[in-house]
């Protein structure tokens, strides 16, 4: 299961067992792969997953594996937590230096403190729109966690009632 994987890839990844290997990617592959490893998640809450417009054959540097595994946390909370017939987003935002790869949800969104829950290992925000997504909590913690093996972080932007934006921010160059 999804759950075994992710504590068996949290616990390599803590004990340094797991090291990076970074190579260039190209961002409509990522995102092409990610949209067909979850579409049938999506599909099954008819939830959409929208590829904002890419920058044509855009390429950035990262680890792979470890990329996909981050993006694939991220994409399953946005739609795990997302009402019925609802959009998730995924797109990219660049700055000198930096690129980083955004999911927004139209989920309940989370106050500042329910960030900070979220943020914590193994930690899941307890709310009653919330629990009924059911989850270890280590998604997220193995997602901040793998960016930040490679040298990133991850962001969480949300307000009560009006969904989150999660990214993964990676360093170019």
């Amino acid at each position: 299961s999804d759950t075994i994987e992710n504590i068996l890839e949290f616990s390599e990844s803590i004990s340094g067992r797991r090291k990076t290997q970074v190579e260039t990617l190209v961002l409509e592959d990522i995102f092409g792969h990610a949209l067909g490893q979850y579409k049938k998640e999506a599909e099954e809450k008819n939830t959409i997953i929208n590829i904002e417009a890419l920058p044509q054959d855009q390429s950035f540097d990262a680890d792979r594996m470890m990329l996909m595994r981050t993006l694939g946390c991220i994409l399953s909370n946005a739609i795990k937590f997302s009402p019925e017939e609802s959009i998730v987003s995924i797109g990219v935002k660049q700055s000198p230096g930096m690129i980083a790869l955004c999911v927004k949800d139209n989920g309940p969104g989370m106050s500042v403190d329910e960030i900070a829950i979220a943020r914590q290992p193994l930690s899941q925000v307890d709310g009653s729109l919330i629990r009924k997504a059911e989850g270890s909590g280590i998604g997220l913690s193995l997602a901040i966690l793998l960016s930040e093996l490679q040298g990133g972080s991850l962001e969480i932007e949300s307000m009560p009632g009006s969904g989150t934006t999660v990214s993964i921010i990676l360093p170019q160059g």
